[in-house]
């Protein structure tokens, strides 16, 4: 069975100012069994959840503790250099993310990366481009085709004209991803 006592009985075993144990019930850093404290596993958790990068407060502590000046004090187990493998978890995966973040701003700066909206919006260019200019082949190619009675001759132009469009669509896409937005076909 735990061992279960008060917070200032706590407070009192590990040398620390209630007010401290007090700040490490609100941060949930205490195991409470009908609002006593159960001993092992309160200390199990704050080891776990300590900061592995405040080596200089720990040390500051301690040395209070050693010269009996007042301050919250640490438990004594606070000064070894292991670490919680909880805190470091979520430390790694904060700076995870952090690090991908930055990485997605340097792909947008060199323009490996852009903007769902911009692609988006390209296409739609692109797309309206596209159908403006085929919407004018039949008006622009009639009176062409008309007088022509050879069929290679009529497939030529056919490829010409084509072969127009797509590089006007091919130009648009360019300037696009150039960023210039340019709107004409």
């Amino acid at each position: 069975m735990p061992e279960l006592i008060t917070q200032s009985e706590f407070a009192q075993r590990q040398g620390w100012w209630p007010s401290y144990v007090t700040k490490l019930k609100q941060a949930d850093r205490l195991v409470l069994v009908d609002g006593k404290v159960n001993v092992e596993a309160s200390l199990k958790r704050i080891k776990e959840t300590e900061d592995p990068n405040r080596d200089d407060v720990r040390a500051r502590h301690a040395a209070s503790r050693r010269n009996g000046a007042d301050g919250p004090a640490m438990p004594e187990d606070h000064e070894a250099k292991k670490v919680s493998r909880g805190f470091n978890a979520a430390r790694a995966e904060k700076e995870h993310y952090l690090a991908q973040t930055a990485k997605l701003e340097y792909e947008r700066a060199i323009g490996q990366v852009v903007d769902t909206a911009t692609v988006r919006n390209a296409g739609a260019q692109a797309g309206a481009a596209l159908r403006a200019v085929l919407e004018n082949l039949p008006d622009q190619l009639a009176p062409l085709l008309a007088p022509i009675t050879d069929e290679d001759e009529v497939r030529r132009l056919l490829d010409d004209h084509i072969e127009l469009v797509l590089t006007q669509l091919a130009d648009k896409f360019t300037a696009v991803g150039q960023g210039s937005g340019d709107k004409t076909a």
